[in-house]
C-alpha cells in the first residue's frame, strides 16, 4: 500500500511518537518499518480490534485523538 493517506498516517504516527522514534519513515509506502511502528503505536495506547500492525478502524481513532485531528 502506498499514497498520500498513508504519508499522512506516517506523519501523525511520527508527531506522536517523536520522542522514541524519530526515524519513522514519512514517505508514502505502508512497509515493515511503518508495520512496526503501528504495532507499538498500538500497543502503547492499548488499542483493540484491529489485528497488529494493521491501520484499521480503531487504530485510526486512537491516532486521530491523539493528534487531534
Amino acid at each position: 500500500m502506498q499514497g498520500t493517506d498513508v504519508q499522512t498516517m506516517q506523519q501523525k504516527l511520527a508527531v506522536v511518537m517523536c520522542w522514541m522514534a524519530p526515524d519513522i519513515p514519512v514517505n508514502g509506502y505502508f512497509d515493515g518499518d511503518t508495520e512496526y511502528f503501528v504495532s507499538y503505536f498500538q500497543s502503547m495506547q492499548g488499542v483493540h480490534g484491529d489485528k497488529k500492525g494493521v491501520y484499521g478502524a480503531n487504530t485510526r481513532a486512537a491516532l486521530e485523538k491523539r493528534t487531534g485531528c
